[in-house]
């Protein structure tokens, strides 16, 4: 497993893990912290596939998707994937700074 660091802050398209030829990204878990309002969702690259719905972000607020309490991930297929060779983007409604950090895996 990886994890990346999330420093998004640009109205659209911020990709937080480049495209791997060949793989998919399984996210399994990650946490977003809003600095603004702002509505999030991570795409399966830019301008792709929603892969979760929109994430209603304002000043302060924190969302998360974390493992089991026992330490288990959320079953083989983490919470949600790219296609195979696309990035993991975040998609932000405005210009409004997001943080937090996400763990994934690359899959085939």
């Amino acid at each position: 497993m990886k994890t990346v660091a999330i420093s998004a802050s640009s109205s659209g398209n911020n990709t937080l893990v480049a495209a791997v030829t060949g793989k998919r990204i399984r996210v399994v878990s990650y946490v977003l912290s809003f600095s603004g309002t702002v509505n999030a969702k991570f795409t399966d690259g830019a301008g792709g596939s929603d892969l979760t719905g929109l994430l209603y972000g304002a000043a302060g607020v924190n969302v998360s998707a974390a493992p089991h309490s026992d330490g288990r991930f959320h079953g083989p297929a983490g919470h949600f994937e790219t296609s195979q060779g696309t990035a993991l983007v975040l998609n932000l409604s405005g210009a409004t700074a997001v943080g937090g950090h996400l763990t994934y895996d690359e899959v085939n």
